[in-house]
């Protein structure tokens, strides 16, 4: 997505979407079909759980607002975090996040008081949502292995059931994020898919902040739509 073409990044001419295979593709087109859901009937969001990050409280509240619930923000335990994610149509998480290079599967977010959720406990869960935001650092990363076997945070919850996810590929800007988190939904409540929403926020967050590292961090993996 910010590969450069004639002198601009890829995104600012096509939408971006990721998948591992196009067996895998295959798959979430067909579970979209036949498990249809509406977008937007349980939108939970999980905000700041360490209280350290003031722009990502701010972003969790102000999703919060935009789809009038409430978010659940300071103390979150392992128990709180599973419920939100296992009853939402749409789940955001932001906080921290971190990558484990030598087992992707031991990637995890970071909750309240040194609690952590590693990948390999999503991976066990049941979900029936059509997307899960990790807005957290690295939350994106993966390592292959054989078979075309994704480790990490992102392939977990695809695996666990998510129809897509947006993750980060790297340590992300707190204030770049929620700019760029505030104008993916206001897009995707307007009636953009997915990955249109995501290549308008990359657009909008790029006429302010240019440099890659701040509007191209997060990617769509799974369904596009």
């Amino acid at each position: 997505h910010a590969l450069l073409l004639n002198g601009e990044p890829l995104i600012m001419r096509n939408p971006v979407f990721y998948n591992s295979s196009i067996q895998s593709w295959d798959y979430l087109r067909i579970r979209k079909n036949s498990d249809e859901t509406n977008l937007f009937s349980k939108v939970n969001i999980i905000g700041d759980p360490n209280r350290d990050l003031p722009f990502a409280n701010q972003e969790a509240e102000g999703l919060a607002e935009m789809f009038h619930v409430k978010a659940l923000t300071g103390n979150v335990s392992k128990g709180m975090f599973v419920e939100q994610l296992s009853t939402a149509s749409i789940f955001h998480f932001t906080g921290h996040g971190y990558y484990r290079e030598d087992n992707g599967f031991l990637s995890a977010l970071r909750l309240s008081q040194g609690v952590v959720i590693k990948a390999k406990e999503i991976i066990d869960l049941k979900l029936n949502m059509d997307l899960a935001v990790l807005s957290a650092c690295e939350t994106g990363k993966y390592k292959v292995y054989s078979g075309e076997e994704q480790l990490g945070l992102s392939s977990a919850l695809l695996m666990a059931g998510a129809r897509s996810t947006i993750s980060s590929l790297w340590p992300v800007d707190d204030e770049a994020t929620k700019l760029f988190f505030i104008s993916f939904y206001q897009y995707l409540k307007a009636g953009s898919n997915k990955s249109t929403a995501l290549q308008k926020a990359m657009i909008d967050v790029r006429e302010v902040k240019k440099q890659t590292y701040f509007w191209a961090a997060f990617i769509l993996q799974g369904s596009a739509f």
